[in-house]
């Protein structure tokens, strides 16, 4: 006698994604990379290949070109173009910032850019326009950690770095790529309706680095010194900056309001980037 065995359809509708909660948008948007994880990877070999696709040099420019940017800084420093921030290497001190920068700039920009450049032909995919964000992520991870060997370089011929609060700066790293991260999912479903928020964005992240204070200090000037207590870029970098380099700093109240803000804005963030997608589907 042959036991038969009733079939049970999951019907997924498209629209399930309006009803998702914050926890559940996370981790669906986990689930999604586990399982186009492979996709992430060759579209990140694809883009990294396209960087020096008929260059003779070949992978060089991939390595050579986020490092240009520190070399520069690091010579201003210690030629003494850019006056010293501390009694540390002055070049290096520049260069760590500017790292820093760059890393959460990306964050900003990557959901924006990513979201804004998506064309009908990917939209129609199975592919979620997750994978792409993700692509990029490794790409600015791949760019940092090129950086971090340059300047871990450079401080083992000119300086030292306070190792004894590496376990510190771990542990405060996250903080801010989560809440750039969630600023710039947010700002990408906003750049859908107002254009003009890319180009903002990449005026802030351009320019906004010479008035900062992450290159030059900025403690003798007023308007500058009391932007910049209130900019969660050089809050973030002046807190890491001041934990690798082993100093005291007096922001740890504005970073635990920004901690608070990424712990609110992130959840926020990931549920309307999850439901937006499905909008965006169905315009297309």
């Amino acid at each position: 006698m042959v036991k038969k065995y009733a079939q049970r359809l999951k019907v997924i509708k498209p629209h399930n994604r309006l009803d998702v909660t914050p926890l559940g948008a996370a981790r669906k948007i986990v689930i999604e990379f586990i399982n186009f994880r492979e996709h992430v990877l060759v579209l990140f070999q694809t883009k990294f290949q396209a960087k020096h696709h008929g260059s003779r040099l070949g992978t060089f420019w991939n390595y050579f070109f986020p490092i240009v940017p520190l070399i520069v800084y690091f010579v201003l420093g210690e030629t003494k173009v850019f006056a010293a921030h501390t009694n540390d290497n002055n070049g290096i001190y520049i260069c760590v910032g500017v790292t820093f920068w760059f890393m959460f700039a990306a964050c900003l920009q990557i959901p924006i850019q990513t979201v804004q450049a998506s064309s009908k032909e990917v939209m129609r995919a199975a592919v979620p326009l997750s994978v792409s964000i993700f692509s990029d992520f490794f790409d600015m991870i791949f760019e940092t950690l090129v950086r971090s060997i340059l300047i871990l370089v450079m401080c083992m011929i000119f300086s030292d770095l306070a190792l004894s609060k590496l376990g510190l700066f771990l542990i405060l790293l996250p903080i801010p790529i989560f809440f750039f991260t969630a600023v710039g999912l947010i700002l990408s479903i906003m750049n859908i309706v107002l254009k003009d928020i890319d180009r903002i964005v990449r005026l802030i992240t351009q320019y906004g680095i010479l008035i900062s204070g992450v290159i030059f200090p900025t403690p003798s000037v007023a308007g500058l010194n009391l932007m910049n207590e209130y900019n969660p870029f050089y809050i973030f970098i002046e807190i890491l900056r001041s934990t690798v380099f082993g100093h005291t700093t007096d922001l740890w109240w504005s970073l635990l309001v920004l901690c608070f803000l990424t712990a609110l804005l992130v959840p926020i963030s990931l549920q309307l980037f999850y439901k937006t997608e499905y909008a965006l589907r169905e315009q297309i």
